[in-house]
Formats: C-alpha cells, sequence, structure tokens
C-alpha cells in the first residue's frame, strides 16, 4: 500500500513537472506604447455554438481583461475601439424590450451599452466601435475592461470581438 502511494506521488510530481509552469497572463502598459492592445484574436462572447464564427464554440459569456495606465497623468479621455461581428443592433427587437444589451465596463463602472452604438441588421461583418471614455472611469495602475453579453432568461447574444485598444487618439 505505502510502495502504491509513493509511487502515485512521484508519478503525480513528474506529471505536474512535465506540464511546467502555468503561462502568466501578460498584463498590457501604457508605458510600452499607446494604443494598449487588450485583445488581438477572435473570442466568441455567449452561449451557443456559431458554426460561422472563429470561434465556432462560445468561450465566455464576458471578456475580462487587465490593462496598467503606468503614467502619472492620465489623458481627460481615451477611445475605446472594439472590433466586433454579430451584434444584435439597436433597431432589433431583442435590443429594444431590453435583452440582449450588450454593455462596456471599466473597473466596474458602466460605460456603454455597446448595441447603441450599430444601427441597422446584425450582421457577421467586423464592425468597428469608437466609445469616448471619460478619465473618470480610469485609474493610475492597474485597470480592468469587461464585455458583458446581454440576455434574459438564461438565452445570451452570441457575438464575436476580434480586437480591443484603448488609445488617447481616435482609433484608426
Amino acid at each position: 500500500m505505502r510502495t502504491t502511494i509513493a509511487i502515485l506521488s512521484v508519478l503525480t510530481l513528474a506529471a505536474l513537472a512535465f506540464a511546467g509552469p502555468k503561462e502568466k497572463e501578460i498584463i498590457p502598459k501604457s508605458s510600452k506604447g499607446w494604443p494598449i492592445t487588450v485583445l488581438s484574436k477572435p473570442f466568441h462572447v455567449g452561449d451557443h455554438t456559431m458554426k460561422d464564427f472563429a470561434n465556432p464554440e462560445a468561450e465566455g459569456t464576458e471578456i475580462r481583461k487587465k490593462f496598467e495606465l503606468d503614467t502619472k497623468l492620465i489623458p481627460s479621455s481615451v477611445y475605446v475601439g472594439v472590433w466586433v461581428g454579430d451584434l444584435v443592433t439597436r433597431n432589433d427587437n431583442d435590443f429594444k424590450n431590453g435583452s440582449y444589451q450588450t454593455k462596456l465596463l471599466l473597473n466596474g463602472k458602466l460605460v456603454q451599452v455597446l448595441n447603441r452604438k450599430l444601427s441597422g441588421k446584425e450582421s457577421l461583418k467586423i464592425k468597428k466601435l469608437v466609445i469616448r471614455v471619460d478619465r473618470k472611469y480610469l485609474q493610475t495602475g492597474m485597470n480592468e475592461l469587461v464585455i458583458k453579453a446581454g440576455g434574459k432568461s438564461g438565452n445570451l447574444d452570441d457575438f464575436e470581438v476580434h480586437r480591443v485598444i484603448i488609445d488617447r487618439n481616435f482609433p484608426k
């Protein structure tokens, strides 16, 4: 019995050593230059499989990313650029009835309901949303950006965020 436990312990330690250390999340910083890239690859937000997305399986109901403003002087405002596809627009009945309202938060404070920035019909075509953000939503040091899918009755809007940046200037 003791031999079996000892062998299992050695095997467990060997497996942990083989797996190596967990990848450390790299926190983007303003001192590395502007714009600050918070997300650079497609992320499927929602709760369903969408075969036409770059990532068909939902990766989460929200995107939660940290970034650091390691400067003593935070600009009076910054711009958040969000490249998104298949987000319900403000013209959609599901948005109008209070469902499917996707929120952008900075440090826990609501900045914008992203659907309000889109008109027309919902489309897989990637659209750039630009949100001007007052410095009152930011702080020197660590900050957190969240894009949270909206929905009611456990059914969330599925959409793909392709890129998110924060910049002192209007994103191109």
